[in-house]
């Protein structure tokens, strides 16, 4: 399966102003992860703190599970980013766990990363959607 990446526009000017994915997502056997996708996403500065990526995550959330028929979404934020968090926790994501990178990795050296986890049944019980 191939990656489902959305933009998200301004519904009265039209300007795109980020987008919202789901991603692959490999087992730990290397194998693809059939009944899980990764959740990423990126907004402008200019549209943040107005709750458009709350509602964007909750649109391919609702994708993911009933067109899809996934089983568990996956995502993750670095420690420091606050509002990233709270877009996670107001849609249903669970924190599972944190990993500080190593000081001379290539990839975020020396940050940590909390991994959060929704699943299907969860989501489905929950009032959120």
């Amino acid at each position: 399966m191939t990656s489902q990446v959305l933009g998200i526009v301004l519904r009265k000017t039209g300007e795109l102003i980020g987008c919202v994915g789901l991603y692959e997502r490999m087992q730990d056997s290397g194998e693809p992860d059939a009944n899980g996708r990764e959740l990423g996403y990126m907004l402008s500065e200019s549209a943040w703190s107005n709750g458009y990526m709350t509602e964007a995550t909750a649109a391919i959330i609702r994708f993911a599970f009933e067109e899809l028929r996934l089983e568990r979404l996956y995502a993750s934020c670095f420690e420091e980013n606050l509002a990233s968090m709270r877009i996670l926790e107001k849609n249903g994501f669970q924190f599972v766990g944190q990993m500080t990178h190593s000081p001379i990795a290539l990839f975020q050296p020396g940050q940590t990363e909390f991994f959060f986890e929704l699943a299907f049944s969860d989501w489905q019980k929950s009032e959120k959607h």
